[in-house]
């Protein structure tokens, strides 16, 4: 059942980055739970329109692999500070 209230509606909104080998792998914005899932609006790193929509786990969501930031320039600011720390950064 989808629900957008209750102890996990703190959730929803928040933006969230996914990490694989340590590196940012996937950029979104947490746009419901339907518990067990939660569901992310994934961003296209081309131009940060969404593009899909991902079920993860809540324990995806609240481990080392994913870092979840309040506002949308708290996220962009994050991904350059990674780009940065690894050279890739030209803005």
């Amino acid at each position: 059942m989808r629900s957008n209230s209750g102890p996990a509606n703190g959730l929803v909104g928040l933006f969230v980055h996914r990490f694989r080998d340590g590196r940012i792998n996937v950029q979104g914005r947490i746009v419901g739970i339907d518990e067990p899932r939660i569901l992310v609006q994934c961003a296209s790193w081309i131009d940060g329109a969404p593009t899909i929509i991902e079920a993860w786990s809540r324990d995806v969501i609240y481990s080392d692999e994913c870092k979840l930031y309040g506002t949308e320039a708290q996220m962009k600011w994050a991904y350059e500070q990674e780009c940065r720390a690894h050279g890739e950064w030209n803005g």
